[in-house]
């Protein structure tokens, strides 16, 4: 996605899945993207042993959000977890509304297709993350892990009460 008039090139990796077939559950990383210089491409050759073509971007992403529930409450009850990262990323073929993709250091390979304007649920999936990216923020996933301590102690204390 590219943002205003500067140029800039927002990257958006999103999963969706449903925990037991029953809870859904979304994972975006968002990022921003950057082409690599002809120099840059070269050293990453070197270093790498790999042929990259002229797609190759670095990915500077935020810490990944993780959101539960419903989509319309997913942005209440989300997580910001880990840390931020960047990678590099080589798109050696685009066509036909496909999008062929491969990790630069991993080799990982990635294939993406478009949603077209005619697929009404598609394009709502393909949305979701400007949704969860906003406002309200996230609970990081150490104050998530601090709270879940704390009712884990407070259940402990209230079984040992009740046992005495």
């Amino acid at each position: 996605t590219r943002s205003g008039g500067g140029g800039t090139v927002v990257a958006v990796n999103v999963v969706m899945l449903k925990l037991f077939s029953l809870i859904p559950i979304s994972v975006v990383l968002a990022g921003v993207a950057t082409l690599l210089s002809k120099d840059k491409k070269a050293l990453v050759e070197s270093r790498t042993g790999r042929k990259i073509t002229t797609n190759t971007a670095k990915v500077d992403f935020a810490p990944p959000l993780i959101a539960f529930g419903p989509h319309f409450l997913q942005r209440f009850l989300k997580l910001s977890v880990g840390p931020c990262t960047d990678v590099l990323l080589d798109t050696p073929w685009v066509g036909g509304g496909i999008r062929l993709g491969r990790g630069v250091t991993s080799g990982s390979r990635f294939v993406f297709g478009e949603v077209t304007a005619d697929d009404v649920k598609g394009t709502q999936n393909a949305e979701l993350w400007r949704k969860l990216v906003t406002n309200p923020y996230p609970c990081s996933g150490r104050s998530f892990g601090i709270f879940t301590l704390l009712v884990l102690a407070v259940r402990v204390c209230a079984s040992v009460a009740l046992s005495a």
